[in-house]
């Protein structure tokens, strides 16, 4: 008990923002994996977009100064339910966790280090996650993959999950937050924006230190809504696409 009021009066340095719709047979597991990182100067604002399960009562018993409960009225959405957990963040760094995925201990402690140190010019960093679907687990991104030409890399395709990404509060500020009108793939037009419109650079950990255990009725499944989300941004930034395939 005395440690965890020691831990309470620290300084809040990163901001967690946890959006949530039913799954209170879950989000247990993402809470504890907060609760245990090594990096201890964190708060953590759960956004719940209207569940009809029994989210709060599982959430009560966490509940404390610096983990706080948010609840829409309605479905909102989770671009929506982000942008108000960044509304309410007091952390000059924002992490994202979604009530499905899991973090390692070092996830914090590791990111932060590495924006603490880094120029201004550097709005997040980011790293690989295991992904779990159907008993089968692989590592994306793999170590294949050319993150020195990461840029145009988001083009054509995401490699940033908003889970695997510590994020400077400014730079989410600057670019404007998440986009509500994507209906998927929000992670892509976000780190897409802040790196190719609003040019910030970002930074590497080859290291997995998140796990994302896919659910049945995840968006991140929806076809159509994967559809939908493809042709928004190509709409959106069809001058930028344009000018990259005419320069390549």
């Amino acid at each position: 008990m005395q440690e965890m009021l020691f831990n309470m009066k620290k300084q809040i340095e990163v901001s967690i923002i946890l959006p949530t719709y039913n799954r209170a047979y879950i989000i247990e597991n993402a809470i504890r994996s907060v609760l245990e990182q090594t990096f201890q100067e964190w708060e953590l604002i759960i956004v719940d977009d209207g569940s009809s399960d029994d989210t709060e009562k599982v959430l009560e018993p966490f509940l404390c100064d610096r983990i706080f409960y948010i609840q829409n009225e309605v479905n909102r959405g989770a671009n929506y339910s982000r942008n108000l957990g960044i509304a309410n963040a007091r952390g000059q760094y924002i992490a994202f966790l979604d009530s499905d995925n899991i973090w390692k201990n070092t996830k914090l402690e590791k990111q932060f280090a590495m924006l603490k140190k880094s120029s201004n010019n550097v709005g997040f960093v980011f790293h690989p996650q295991e992904i779990h679907e159907n008993h089968q687990m692989f590592v994306f991104p793999d170590k294949d993959t050319d993150i020195e030409n990461l840029n145009e890399i988001m083009f054509e395709y995401n490699i940033i999950d908003t889970n695997t990404a510590l994020v400077k509060k400014e730079c989410l500020r600057d670019a404007g937050g998440f986009d509500v009108k994507m209906p998927r793939l929000q992670d892509w037009e976000m780190f897409f924006r802040i790196l190719n419109v609003f040019h910030y650079r970002a930074l590497y950990d080859e290291e997995c230190l998140s796990i994302n255990y896919l659910q049945t009725d995840s968006i991140s499944i929806d076809t159509q809504r994967y559809i939908n989300a493809k042709i928004y941004f190509l709409k959106k930034y069809c001058v930028l696409i344009y000018m990259f395939y005419i320069c390549i």
